[in-house]
């Protein structure tokens, strides 16, 4: 099985739109370093874990159901005081949104 890719490093053109772009191209870059973060971490089981809740992030930003929801991510993800509330919220949306499905 291949190795998961880490998240482009640019954000999508149709983000642009946005009224927020600012907002959440900050988020984006938060993201990009919880998930080099997440990479570095000498625990392969909590490395795992951390990553995929970081890409969560990442990609509900870039690939959301709409540009509403990912300034919505994109706020919570600039509201989060360090990376261990980023890991959190991550955490919550593969737990109650993601994995039920």
């Amino acid at each position: 099985m291949p190795a998961p890719k880490p998240l482009p490093p640019h954000l999508p053109e149709s983000l642009n739109c946005s009224d927020v772009i600012s907002e959440i191209r900050s988020a984006y870059s938060k993201i990009l370093l919880l998930e080099e973060k997440a990479a570095a971490d000498t625990d392969r089981k909590v490395s795992e874990q951390r990553l995929v809740h970081a890409r969560i992030l990442g990609y509900l930003i870039r690939e959301g159901p709409s540009i509403r929801a990912s300034e919505h991510v994109a706020k919570e993800v600039n509201s989060c005081e360090d990376n261990d509330q980023m890991f959190k919220i991550g955490e919550m949306y593969h737990l109650h949104f993601i994995r039920p499905c």
